[in-house]
């Protein structure tokens, strides 16, 4: 008997479910309806009656078995096995009365075969009278109310006052089944005394619910009064933190948990330079722009770390061509200045040596405050300069220096400078060795440099 208002509700929830949960061809049991709902536990002949329907709504037929599943009642059926056509209704009649004094309710369970087995358990809610006078008289319900009247917050209390009347003079037990369609119930078997009485019975509502609309149900004595009521969902907005290359995302709810998706917008860039932990699920294209995407499930006063951080790997790439290109600017703008020395003519009967030095900027810039020297033996003396006269000309420890100045040779470009020698006939069969030119610079920010031509030997033969 305990658990005779739970079958009705069951049903009654079964009946109610959105065709998205119920199949349309399942076989359906209607709630019983009651025809005597109450039984005298002395009188061994006497028994609670019910009616109980058997839909079958497809277009075949089903298989169906009754079973007994309270050890504490005797549950007799008129057609306990049998089949259902085709959209087939069959009406069963079903008489119960305990076999032992008990506060537990009738229950019995329906199974279809239909390929594949389907059970609804079913509730009966008679009320037990140990002595039973000739005029009992069946309670009522007769009104239910809720606070709040319309609306309450997720997490927050629901109280249900129930008002049941009993019309005879003496207390009766009545079995009260309450059915909120967020998922909660109970079953109370409240003692009722004569007349009106108030039961009084509190629940919490549950957090994350999908929809906002629901329904209070309660029966008692197969009479069944319902209430709307609004859940109003607590908005809750994650708080996010970034500091020190750290997103931190916490759910402030002290209640409920929090599903969020988070993106950043990630530039090709940072997919080349920066990595995520954890990892994004997904990397999106949206107007043109990469975002990483996070589905984030938080538990309340949980939260969730992002890290970004600059991928290692990059940075020993990046270190590496920034080395070589280093390398290759060194080798690109080091100085590169060409000079070399040569005889264009020699003439021992004219008694002429004429020398050529050629300078060339093979640089990728300017060379600049060139001074370009040479020396001879003090024995020899110039003739004559063919190209470019010298700037100055001195003596020092018997050579003679002959030096030319220039503001800046161009890049890739080219000075030449010629004089001839007067070679003296007293000279026989000597060797004679003109010293190598010479040539400081300076080049970009570094101090002065100095490049060296080679030396020129000539051995006369008499």
């Amino acid at each position: 008997m305990k658990k005779v208002i739970f079958v009705l509700l069951s049903i009654l929830f079964i009946l109610s479910t959105p065709k998205n949960i119920l199949c349309e061809t399942q076989p359906i049991v209607s709630i019983p309806k009651a025809i005597k709902n109450y039984v005298d536990f002395y009188n061994k002949s006497d028994y609670s009656i019910y009616k109980l329907d058997l839909i079958n709504p497809a277009n075949h037929t089903v298989n169906y078995v009754i079973y007994t599943i309270s050890p504490d009642w005797i549950i007799v059926y008129y057609d306990k096995e049998g089949s259902l056509g085709p959209n087939e209704r069959k009406t069963i009649t079903i008489y119960a009365r305990p076999s032992i004094k008990t506060t537990k309710a009738a229950s019995f369970l329906v199974s279809f075969y239909d390929g594949i087995k389907t059970s609804t358990e079913v509730y009966l809610s008679p009320f037990i009278v140990y002595k039973l006078p000739e005029d009992f008289k069946q309670p009522s319900l007769q009104e239910i109310s809720i606070y709040p009247e319309r609306e309450v917050k997720e997490g927050g209390d629901l109280v249900i006052f129930i008002s049941i009347y009993n019309p005879n003079d003496f207390e009766i037990t009545v079995p009260i089944y309450i059915n909120l369609s967020f998922g909660l119930y109970k079953e109370l078997f409240a003692n009722v005394s004569p007349g009106t009485n108030i039961i009084q019975q509190s629940f919490i509502v549950p957090t994350g619910l999908n929809v906002s609309e629901f329904e209070v149900k309660v029966i008692a004595g197969n009479i069944i009064l319902q209430r709307n009521l609004t859940v109003l969902k607590e908005v809750v907005t994650p708080k996010i933190e970034e500091r020190d290359g750290y997103i931190i995302i916490t759910n402030p709810s002290t209640t409920k948990i929090l599903i969020y998706e988070y993106e950043i917008p990630y530039s090709n860039w940072d997919l080349l330079v920066y990595r995520l932990y954890p990892y994004p699920k997904e990397y999106i294209v949206r107007d043109g722009k990469i975002y990483a995407r996070w589905e984030i499930v938080l538990l309340p006063q949980e939260s969730y770390v992002i890290k970004k951080q600059i991928d290692i790997y990059f940075i020993l790439v990046l270190g590496i061509i920034v080395a070589l290109f280093i390398a290759f600017l060194i080798g690109l703008l080091r100085p590169n200045v060409e000079i070399r020395k040569e005889i264009v003519r020699l003439s021992l009967n004219e008694g002429i040596l004429r020398v050529a030095i050629y300078i060339k900027n093979k640089s990728i810039l300017p060379i600049k405050y060139v001074i370009i020297r040479d020396r001879i033996p003090s024995e020899l003396k110039v003739k004559k300069y063919d190209v470019s006269s010298p700037s100055g000309v001195y003596k020092e420890d018997k050579e003679t220096i002959l030096e030319w100045s220039y503001e800046y040779i161009k890049p890739k470009e080219e000075i030449i400078i010629s004089y001839t020698i007067e070679i003296p006939k007293e000279i026989k069969q000597k060797v004679l060795s003109l010293p190598p030119a010479s040539i400081v610079y300076n080049y970009l920010y570094m101090s002065e440099k100095i490049a060296a031509s080679n030396t020129i030997s000539i051995t006369i033969i008499a």
